[in-house]
């Protein structure tokens, strides 16, 4: 199964933006983040399975949002933890 098809392209970048700008505006809580990292990057969160391809496609796009941000957050520019 693909994680981003031709339908579900829109989904994934949404997901993404969305949780990359929302990841970065609570940089002070960076053990969450990185704890939700962590979940997601070990298959993510039950609920959504590998039943409908919207879910999988948001599920992945929220995990390359917070990747990109937690980046930013630490090895940015900022600083702010490095």
């Amino acid at each position: 199964m693909d994680i981003v098809t031709k339908s579900t392209r829109k989904h994934f970048a949404v997901a993404s933006c969305i949780s990359c700008v929302v990841a970065l505006a609570s940089y002070e809580w960076l053990v969450v983040l990185v704890a939700l990292w962590g979940v997601l990057a070990m298959g993510g969160i039950g609920l959504f399975g590998l039943k409908r391809q919207v879910l999988v496609s948001i599920q992945w796009g929220s995990f390359f949002g917070l990747t990109a941000a937690l980046a930013f957050l630490i090895w940015g520019p900022l600083g702010l933890y490095g």
